[in-house]
């Protein structure tokens, strides 16, 4: 829908505000549906009868400022900063469902670390995500935050962040060492916080911090961003059609040829693949399949001078299924990305999600072939193997979800696009195959127990 009819519709939903003819939770016209899905965002500017709304009350908009879960979107929580002060020509997001508008708080976002991760992946698809203001960096290193982003604010430390109380969201891009420490800090003042995946060293720093953003009731969300890499949205489809039947074996590779030592905290002790890389590939596998009845895992430095894992093989036993993880950094032909097999078919896929490579190139995520995956799967089905197997395209692929999920989560409440028990579930399967690799054997998951140790 055009810019501007959406205005002239949140005119005449405020004007109605205003004449005391509606009562309305926060900016919605009627209720939303119970589950709804943005089908497009965009901003326009406020215009007198929304001034007025705004200025009716200091402690929000007409009904009080609430949306349907209850949350103040009002200065005093600092979820929608400005909230009763709006000017006649700002611009604030709308998000539009069929039929329903709403005026969406812009969520503030403070970047903690600006190396791989936060210069690669988190600032580009902040920047891409309506509704989201990337309004501060912490970094020791600002030369290289304003070569990017000439109009950043930096902070030196993450005390000034948290101090700052126009920040609602921070997002930690640091070392692995560092996300439980942080993320305790950011709850302990108020904020919302994504921490990049893996979510603690340890089982335990994890379930710490989740009880902590249940306490404070504030958003926790780990980026798993890997739910939308374009082979898993095109495998879950293929899933969801039946054409593949059962599923009795999933395999799925995270493989490379980098032979060489680099000199970056990834490869020095403690840190390693499995904890970079693992995280993905097991998100992904519970989101398809739910929780093994057990692990086995083998973790291996295959590298000559190498002091941190750069191989894993881990395997997850369910009753009948059984799932492949693998990851190498000496694997030269490297094109296997997932091979699937069920009782009606099998899938192939190689060639790695773009996304990536598309943000290290400085590709913008809001370009309509981000995400696009020119290489498709291969299908074969029982009925037509002999005659080879059918290309099946891929979905597009889209990180910026996300964030977009991260923003009506903090608007409307809810649990957010990684829901705390689901980041939770993938580090009891981490600490299961760590406890599996030091002893040599399998590890057990009780849905019911603590989960494995450390």
């Amino acid at each position: 829908m055009e810019e501007r009819e959406a205005s002239r519709r949140v005119d005449h939903i405020a004007t109605k505000a205003i004449r005391g003819q509606s009562q309305l939770p926060g900016w919605y016209d009627k209720d939303p549906p119970p589950s709804p899905q943005p089908t497009t965002t965009f901003s326009i500017p406020i215009r007198a009868p929304m001034t007025r709304l705004a200025r009716r009350s200091r402690s929000g908009f007409a009904s009080g400022c609430r949306n349907p879960a209850g949350k103040h979107l009002c200065p005093q929580s600092g979820n929608f900063p400005g909230c009763g002060f709006l000017n006649s020509g700002d611009r604030v997001p709308i998000i539009l469902w069929e039929g329903v508008f709403v005026v969406h708080p812009v969520v503030r976002v403070a970047l903690v670390g600006y190396g791989y991760a936060g210069r690669t992946f988190h600032a580009p698809l902040i920047a891409a995500t309506p509704g989201i203001e990337l309004a501060a960096v912490v970094s020791r290193s600002p030369a290289k935050v304003h070569t990017d982003l000439p109009a950043a604010r930096v902070f030196e430390g993450l005390d000034q962040a948290l101090a700052d109380p126009d920040i609602d969201l921070v997002v930690i891009a640091t070392p692995d060492p560092l996300h439980a420490p942080q993320a305790h800090a950011a709850l302990d003042a108020n904020k919302h916080v994504v921490i990049d995946k893996p979510f603690a060293l340890t089982l335990e720093d994890a379930r710490s911090v989740a009880e902590h953003s249940r306490q404070a009731n504030r958003l926790l969300s780990v980026f798993h961003n890997r739910r939308w890499d374009s082979d898993f949205l095109t495998l879950k489809s293929l899933i969801a059609s039946g054409r593949l039947g059962e599923i009795m074996q999933f395999e799925s590779h995270f493989d490379r040829f980098r032979p060489e030592l680099r000199d970056r905290w990834r490869e020095r002790p403690g840190a390693g693949i499995f904890n970079d890389l693992g995280p993905h590939l097991i998100d992904q596998a519970l989101l398809l399949f739910g929780m093994p009845a057990a692990v086995y895992a083998d973790l291996g430095i295959q590298k000559y001078g190498g002091v941190a894992d750069d191989y894993f093989h881990i395997l997850l036993r369910y009753p009948r299924l059984r799932v492949v993880l693998h990851a190498s950094q000496l694997t030269l032909d490297n094109s296997l990305r997932m091979a699937v097999h069920g009782t009606s078919g099998s899938f192939i896929k190689r060639g790695m999600d773009p996304q990536e490579q598309q943000l290290k190139a400085g590709g913008n995520p809001s370009d309509p072939e981000f995400g696009v995956d020119r290489e498709p799967g291969t299908l074969f089905e029982v009925a037509e193997c002999e005659q080879g197997g059918m290309p099946v395209a891929s979905i597009p692929g889209n990180y910026r979800q996300f964030y977009a999920a991260i923003r009506d989560a903090i608007a409307m409440g809810g649990p957010g696009p990684v829901p705390v028990e689901e980041a939770l579930n993938v580090m009891q399967v981490m600490a299961a195959a760590k406890q599996s690799y030091r002893g040599r054997q399998e590890a057990s998951i009780s849905q019911d127990d603590e989960g494995a140790s450390d």
